[in-house]
């Protein structure tokens, strides 16, 4: 059957899409996750519609403020979601159209591309990039003590002879939960990117997609994370944050290894651990720690054009 594509432009269009996509999506660039966005002045969706399939091939989101252009706006990544039958030139062309669109070409546009592990992730734009390096653990047969590294273990074991507990906490107190973030963020002298009212948000419209597990010391959370998920493949490591009161015994090896167990018992293949750099600088001491985890490094691209 010969392939036949019409270019689909929709604009503020927070609904299903007409026609079903041949490529699993990402949450990121669900509408349901551009709301959480908000503010900005459009939603631009360009979709790839394959006519003899009656099924979209290609979608970018594109989120339009007063000056710029973004791809996501508020998220770890967004850009081009395709299938692995789109040749090369369909893709260019394609993302040229995105490009030439009269309310993208007039604007800076900048494209936060999944990590390079992803799969259908070959995509490169000739344009100003920035290279980050991301860190992800493959959720496999393995048991988590065994893919640490041996001081990771000893941490580990000496949580579990503590007594500390993992869990999931099923009906958090976000305003609590936002200020064990923030004091962990200040003691590390890095911004939190979420208000309390925004994560509660997330949780009350996104119940599939977010969840928060702790480590906690009797009834004392000494360690915590929100995980996103981001597919059926993929969850996503979301404002870890540990209590400075208890560094020597590091609970979160033992946080990470709950949500490995999690991952593993409900057929995630992926956990996503995020960069470990910024603007490209490598955080060497972020990255040392994730790799004693077992996590496997792999390149995420910033394209901008002015």
């Amino acid at each position: 059957m010969t392939k036949t594509y019409e270019l689909m432009v929709f604009e503020n269009h927070f609904e299903d899409l007409p026609y079903p996509m041949s490529f699993k999506p990402y949450l990121f660039n669900e509408v349901r996750h551009i709301e959480s966005q908000k503010p900005f002045d459009k939603l631009l969706t360009f979709a790839l519609l394959n006519q003899p399939n009656k099924a979209f091939d290609a979608r970018m989101q594109v989120i339009k403020t007063k000056n710029n252009c973004f791809s996501p706006l508020k998220a770890t990544f967004g850009g081009i979601e395709y299938t692995e039958t789109l040749s090369k030139v369909e893709l260019h062309s394609f993302f040229q159209s995105v490009l030439l669109h009269p309310e993208v070409k007039q604007m800076n546009l900048t494209v936060r591309e999944k990590p390079t592990f992803y799969a259908n992730n070959t995509f490169n734009w000739n344009t100003e990039k920035i290279i980050d390096t991301n860190q992800h653990l493959l959720v496999d047969s393995q048991a988590f003590i065994d893919k640490i590294k041996p001081c990771e273990r000893r941490r580990l074991k000496k949580c579990q002879r503590s007594g500390f507990v993992f869990e999931e906490l099923k009906n958090p107190d976000f305003e609590y939960i936002h200020q064990f973030i923030k004091a962990n963020r200040d003691r590390k002298d890095r911004p939190v990117t979420m208000s309390a009212f925004s994560l509660k948000q997330a949780f009350q419209k996104m119940p599939d997609e977010y969840k928060i597990f702790a480590v906690k010391d009797k009834d004392c959370i000494i360690a915590l994370s929100v995980i996103v998920k981001l597919n059926n493949e993929s969850q996503y490591i979301f404002l870890p944050a540990d209590d400075a009161k208890y560094l020597q015994y590091s609970p979160s090896v033992m946080l990470f290894g709950g949500i490995y167990d999690y991952c593993k018992a409900n057929n995630y293949g992926v956990l996503d651990f995020g960069i470990s750099s910024e603007a490209g600088i490598l955080n060497e001491g972020l990255f040392r720690y994730k790799k004693n985890l077992g996590c496997i490094s792999s390149e995420k691209i910033t394209f901008r054009k002015d």
